[in-house]
């Protein structure tokens, strides 16, 4: 079996979904594209490293980032990406560093290359147009099924040719694509699909002569010459083309034209060709990854924003320049970088501050860094040197549901059991608020738990608490070694820098924020009153008057009797003539 142009794994090999695929591109080969279906397929790529997305993509929103920054434009022309192919590759970071530095070197070649980068973006454009056909056949697919079939070849040859002529002198893992297509250009179904396009677009030539008047018009037409393109392999004579039908129709008892001959031909050519169209369908998705990070890179440049390629390493420290949550910037903001050390990055980091302060704001920009970082992607820093994970866990959000049996404890517990079942040693471990949801004293008991758990796990772990006091206690008696505090910076004006630096929090400027907020008892009562107007003195309806003459009983303006609808006027005469009876 001829090669898979892998450009993610160390180890080529054809992820997609083999059976299913080979079924819509068959499909898609008689003029019925399910272009849904075979979008689904080629995402259906896994390379099996163990890393369990349900764990982490969620509370990362990885969706929306892939969404609102994995895009590629050519020329002025939006291409409309595979997003769950994009999300399949990056939920699973390879499990070698040959992997991480194959991937690496294409992008720092697309980076220093324009030439290579016009290369790829030419051929992503060639693929993407041969995918599309199959998935959206359109009209030539129903008025002329074998043109549509020979357009199909003739996109594919030129997809093979431009795979050798355009890497050759590639120093990445790009150099892959030139010796698997000398690989394509040496198979015979390669020759077939060559002699078909050449023999559909040169079955003869015509010599004529031409007289053309003073007008422009021509005046005469002589034919001098018809010359078959007899060098052709798939050139017949006029005899053999008889004798070809004759057999055929001997033997199957049919009447044969040259069209079936040549749909029977080219369904050959297509059989033969399924396994390298189906690489060709994983190269559009991996060529895609790479053009949209690197445009994602250069637009995040144009707003000051740096992305480079990380230090992936077994052991060491955490060190982070000018990291900031890409998520943030999805809209067009401007998000604020920050600067994280860590001496030791498997170690467990306690980080406190004020609300609004940027703490979960960075836990999901250390988490989207790990896993862009590992995958041999760009990350959202400056610099980055990271120690390599084996998978992670990240719980930013409570999820709520309706029928949930527990309350806030529960799910806490809950939280905390499904960590540590789901855990690779060593993972990346990000927590937001561990037990905040109950009274501190049983909190801080769950968090010691956690904590002396951690320590034999051995992990990365951040993770961010509102119990003051006890993160002080913590810091001034560490239950284990390995325990590490980060405090939001504030600065003079009591407001935060959205940096952070050692130590811990000395309030969380509760009543600050509420002042910023406008939620103080003055703020919220005047604005009350302000919705109520004045305050007019109310005078009592009442509810029996007596008339001067003490002869006329009412209840308001109704009578006493609900079926008398007489009104009853009210009563006239000075104030000091009618008297008010109490019930």
């Amino acid at each position: 079996m001829l090669r898979a142009p892998d450009l993610l794994n160390s180890t080529p090999s054809l992820d997609v979904d083999h059976q299913q695929l080979h079924e819509l591109f068959g499909l898609a080969f008689t003029g019925r594209g399910d272009a849904p279906g075979i979008d689904a397929a080629l995402a259906q790529t896994s390379a099996g490293h163990g890393w369990q997305p349900d764990q982490f993509a969620q509370d990362l929103f990885l969706r929306e980032l892939i969404a609102g920054h994995l895009k590629v434009s050519l020329e002025g022309k939006k291409y409309a990406i595979n997003p769950e192919f994009h999300f399949r590759v990056l939920v699973e970071p390879p499990s070698d560093f040959d992997s991480i530095a194959l991937r690496q070197e294409i992008l720092k070649e697309l980076d220093e290359d324009p030439s290579m980068l016009r290369r790829v973006e030419h051929l992503y454009a060639q693929i993407y147009d041969l995918i599309n056909m199959f998935k959206v056949p359109g009209r030539l697919a129903r008025l002329d099924i074998d043109a549509f079939r020979i357009d199909l070849f003739r996109l594919v040859q030129q997809v093979i040719d431009d795979m050798v002529s355009g890497f050759s002198a590639s120093r990445s893992g790009l150099r892959r694509l030139e010796q698997v297509g000398r690989e394509l250009q040496a198979s015979e179904a390669y020759e077939i699909v060559k002699a078909l396009v050449s023999y559909d677009s040169h079955r003869a030539s015509v010599s004529i002569n031409l007289r053309v008047g003073a007008t422009g018009k021509i005046t005469d037409l002589e034919v001098t010459g018809l010359h078959a393109n007899d060098q052709n392999p798939f050139y017949q004579s006029p005899l053999k083309r008889w004798v070809s039908k004759a057999k055929a129709m001997l033997w199957h008892g049919l009447r044969l034209h040259d069209e079936a001959i040549m749909s029977r031909l080219v369904q050959d050519v297509y059989d033969r060709l399924a396994t390298p169209l189906m690489g060709l369908g994983q190269l559009l998705g991996q060529l895609e990854i790479y053009l949209a990070l690197h445009q994602w890179k250069e637009r995040m440049a144009s707003r000051g924003l740096t992305m480079s390629l990380a230090t992936v390493e077994d052991r060491g420290r955490l060190r982070l320049e000018g990291v900031f949550n890409p998520l943030l910037a999805i809209d067009g903001g401007v998000p604020t970088p920050a600067r994280i050390h860590q001496q030791d990055a498997q170690s467990v980091t306690l980080i406190t501050g004020p609300n609004s302060g940027g703490k979960t704001r960075l836990l999901q920009a250390l988490g989207l860094t790990q896993l862009l970082g590992q995958g041999g992607f760009y990350v959202p820093a400056a610099e980055a040197r990271l120690v390599k994970a084996e998978g992670m866990f990240v719980s930013l959000i409570e999820h709520e549901a309706v029928a949930h049996a527990e309350g806030r404890l529960g799910r806490e517990l809950e939280r905390i059991r499904s960590m540590f079942d789901a855990m690779q040693m060593p993972s990346m471990i990000i927590l937001d608020e561990l037990c905040s949801g109950t009274n501190p004293s049983e909190g801080t008991e769950v968090f010691s738990l956690v904590l002396r758990l951690l320590d034999e796990a051995d992990p990365m772990a951040f993770i961010t608490t509102h119990f003051l006091d006890f993160a002080r206690d913590l810091e001034q008696r560490p239950p284990i070694e390995k325990l590490r505090f980060l405090q939001v910076e504030i600065d003079p004006d009591q407001r935060s820098t959205y940096q952070f630096i050692p130590g811990v929090a000395d309030t969380s400027l509760a009543a600050l924020m509420a002042e910023r907020m406008g939620v103080t008892f003055d703020a919220i009562s005047q604005s009350l009153r302000r919705r109520k107007g004045p305050i007019r003195p109310k005078s009592p309806s009442p509810l029996f008057a007596l008339g001067p003459d003490r002869s006329q009983l009412g209840l308001g303006s109704a009578s006493l009797n609900p079926k008398v609808k007489q009104k009853v006027e009210p009563v006239a005469g000075p104030a000091d003539s009618a008297q008010t009876l109490p019930l």
